[in-house]
């Protein structure tokens, strides 16, 4: 392992459109090897609002800079299934994870971060991240190959 960076976020972020916006959970490394991989490994506190609603689903993206390294759909965030809640009720998901190995491919400084957005905003529906429960994550290893 040639160097470890890690970024922990606490700025709550609530996302309440479909459309993929930045989480905060953001860090940028500079590889010593253009032939380095980089390990990125995400933990991330998330509440759902599910304002009256049954169930809950979303979606998100892993970005090195501009370029798209993994969508999730769907179960990304755990699908949230319970009884119906009244208007702006929020529930904990809790900590969850993301593991993924890059190769950049360049010696020059390199952003990597998480967006996210709800499946849809029928009654509200939104993500809380790094709310009270607790902060968030992003902690990068190369690895000299």
């Amino acid at each position: 392992m040639l160097q470890v960076v890690s970024a922990t976020t606490t700025t709550p972020t609530t996302i309440a459109t479909t459309t993929l916006t930045d989480t905060t959970i953001t860090a940028t490394i500079t590889p010593t090897l253009a032939t380095s991989k980089v390990l990125i490994l995400i933990t991330y506190c998330i509440d759902f609002n599910v304002s009256g609603v049954r169930d809950m689903e979303g979606k998100g993206r892993l970005l090195r800079g501009g370029t798209t390294l993994q969508d999730y759909v769907n179960n990304f965030f755990g699908s949230q299934q319970t009884v119906a809640y009244s208007v702006g009720t929020y529930i904990l998901e809790g900590q969850n994870s993301i593991h993924y190995l890059d190769s950049p491919a360049t010696t020059s400084a390199t952003t990597y971060k998480l967006q996210a957005a709800p499946e849809n905003t029928v009654s509200g529906r939104s993500y809380r991240f790094q709310t009270t429960n607790g902060p968030s994550n992003i902690t990068l290893f190369e690895i000299g190959a």
